[in-house]
């Protein structure tokens, strides 16, 4: 069991160690520049969050650049100093990590835009389609696939059609027998119809919460390495008198 003797030095020599770090800039890895950061925020992305992304790259270089400033100033010892970084970074990631969590909740609110969308797009637009789709997918699965198929080339171009694509497209293809290529061909026309964004749209939101994530990483990642967050708070203890 530990004695109060023993925490004491325990504490005396964490207090040495942190003091140490902040007096041993020479031991600190390189900070990482612009294209490094740009790529931890996945910046380089082709989905509709990246330019937020490379806004938030771009501010947390810019506090790169004011660590960078600091750790040069010569009217502060190197505690002050390791406290001012800590002090910068925390704010600045704080509102960085807060926007990211906004971004998450934009994209949330996206995917069930596109949920509702999808949903509209695979109803019937008349609640007597219900009864005559079933009676369509019914004939379908009663058919060979040589039939199916020319049943489905017979009736394009037809006002049948809509029903048809309908009976096929809003529901999953064992249901109506139709291979997986029509079934999704019916599928994809009916969401284009209703609004094209809804095809690709699903994809791009995916890519941007996954992006979003690695930014998340990036960002902790990158704050890590311009602060010693326990030394940092070590050396606040000591400046308010209370070094254990």
């Amino acid at each position: 069991m530990q004695t109060p003797v023993d925490a004491r030095i325990a504490d005396d020599n964490r207090l040495q160690r942190a003091v140490q770090r902040a007096m041993a800039p020479a031991q600190r890895p390189p900070l990482p520049g612009r294209a490094l950061i740009g790529e931890r925020l996945a910046d380089h992305g082709t989905d509709s969050g990246r330019e937020a992304r490379t806004k938030m790259a771009d501010e947390l270089h810019q506090l790169v650049a004011q660590v960078e400033a600091l750790r040069r100033n010569p009217t502060l010892n190197a505690a002050q100093i390791e406290l001012a970084v800590a002090d910068d970074v925390q704010a600045r990631v704080d509102r960085l990590l807060a926007e990211c969590e906004e971004q998450g909740q934009v994209i949330q609110t996206m995917e069930r835009a596109v949920e509702q969308g999808i949903d509209a797009a695979l109803s019937p637009p008349r609640p007597e389609w219900y009864g005559l789709a079933t009676e369509y997918r019914a004939a379908l699965l009663d058919m060979t696939d040589e039939q199916r198929e020319a049943f489905i080339e017979r009736l394009q171009g037809t006002r049948d059609m809509p029903l048809l694509r309908y009976a096929i497209g809003s529901v999953p293809p064992e249901l109506s027998g139709v291979s997986f290529g029509v079934h999704r061909n019916m599928e994809g026309t009916l969401l284009a119809l209703k609004d094209p964004t809804l095809l690709s749209r699903p994809a791009d939101l995916k890519k941007r919460r996954a992006a979003l994530a690695v930014a998340v990483d990036g960002i902790r990642r990158t704050a890590a390495e311009l602060v010693d967050s326990e030394a940092a708070a070590v050396l606040r203890s000591l400046a308010e008198g209370n070094p254990t």
